[in-house]
């Protein structure tokens, strides 16, 4: 209830750190320590992938649109195989290019924010290479904001590069078509659906015993979820 309070109306991005949030504040050897729009997205996608497994349990049912027919095809993933296979967050490399010198770090969800305030695609693409950017020395060993067109190629594509090994992807065939392709996903927004769904299943429960036994909101959300679906049952039968 407080994620969906909190994220109702804000950028997925935020959504998936409010989840993260939310779920550490319990760490404290966590959470009074770090800035957690300054963690590797990958680093993000592994520690909700952990928490929405503790919050819904292993397996997460998803759905997927086959692009060459538009068939629907419904799916089950295992948090746990997905975290087995998810790679340890890349460190920092330095890019060498005709005397520049360019250290390039992973992204991170604030600067998937930043790019979410452009007004085209491309604006949004161009602030992620820049963010990526850590540090940058010109052929004379001195910093530098201002790198010549030539020199943006090699960062844009080795940042694209270093990202979709970050990504989540998924390999998926449709059972009416044949076709294959390749799908990325996002355990922000699918935690985010799932928790959003939870909460509005609640919110009609709550209702209905309000409605049936006149007792107050707050004494049924504080309610254990057992008891609370004990009364329903109750209340449908009676």
């Amino acid at each position: 209830m407080e994620a969906r309070e909190q994220g109702a109306h804000l950028h997925p991005v935020d959504r998936a750190l409010i989840l993260l949030r939310l779920a550490e504040r319990a760490m404290p050897e966590r959470s009074a320590t770090e800035a957690l729009p300054l963690l590797p997205l990958a680093e993000r996608d592994r520690r909700l992938l952990i928490h929405r497994r503790a919050t819904f349990g292993d397996r997460m049912p998803c759905l997927a649109e086959c692009p060459s027919c538009g068939a629907t095809q419904e799916f089950e993933l295992s948090a746990a195989e997905i975290l087995t296979g998810l790679d340890e967050p890349r460190p920092e490399e330095i890019l060498e290019t005709d005397g520049w010198l360019v250290r390039v770090r992973a992204l991170r969800s604030a600067d998937l924010a930043a790019a979410a305030r452009e007004k085209t695609p491309e604006r949004a693409a161009a602030v992620l290479v820049a963010q990526a950017i850590a540090e940058a020395r010109g052929p004379d060993g001195e910093t530098s904001n201002r790198l010549p067109d030539h020199v943006w190629p090699l960062i844009e594509a080795r940042v694209a590069e270093r990202e979709a090994a970050a990504e989540i992807s998924l390999g998926l065939a449709c059972p009416a078509c044949g076709a294959g392709w390749t799908a990325g996903f996002d355990i922000g927004a699918h935690f985010w659906t799932e928790v959003e769904a939870d909460a509005r299943r609640l919110l009609s429960e709550v209702a209905a015993l309000a409605e049936r036994f006149g007792w107050s909101e707050e004494a049924l959300l504080t309610m254990p979820a057992s008891r609370r679906r004990a009364y329903l049952e109750l209340a449908r039968v009676t």
